[in-house]
């Protein structure tokens, strides 16, 4: 990736926001993107993500767990329907960390930590 340019001329003004950090991560553990977020805050994607970054990861952590348990209670319960997505869930998520790791040694980069 390129090195950025430094900035020059005025810099912008900085922009004070009343959003919550709370609040910013109740909206995103009900699926709320960065964009959602800053529309009702008036900010940009890129500043929600920057400035939220903590919170939204441990909201999104928490939401994709709770999709995870409700997913494997239907699939246990007997759903067959339930049961058929858990399996691709899971083939996709070793999919996903099967490529990350060809990427990461063809670019010789520190594998993926494993949780």
């Amino acid at each position: 990736m390129p090195k950025r340019k430094p900035k020059t001329g005025r810099p912008l003004a900085k922009i004070e926001t009343t959003a919550d950090p709370v609040a910013v991560a109740a909206m995103a553990r009900v699926g709320a993107t960065d964009g959602e977020i800053g529309d009702y805050y008036g900010l940009s994607a890129e500043d929600v993500a920057e400035r939220y970054a903590t919170e939204l990861a441990q909201a999104r952590a928490a939401r994709a767990l709770r999709l995870r348990q409700a997913e494997h209670r239907a699939a246990t319960a007997g759903d067959g329907r339930a049961l058929g997505a858990a399996v691709r869930s899971v083939k996709m998520e070793q999919e996903r960390r099967e490529s990350a790791a060809r990427v990461a040694r063809r670019w010789r980069l520190p594998a993926e930590r494993k949780p």
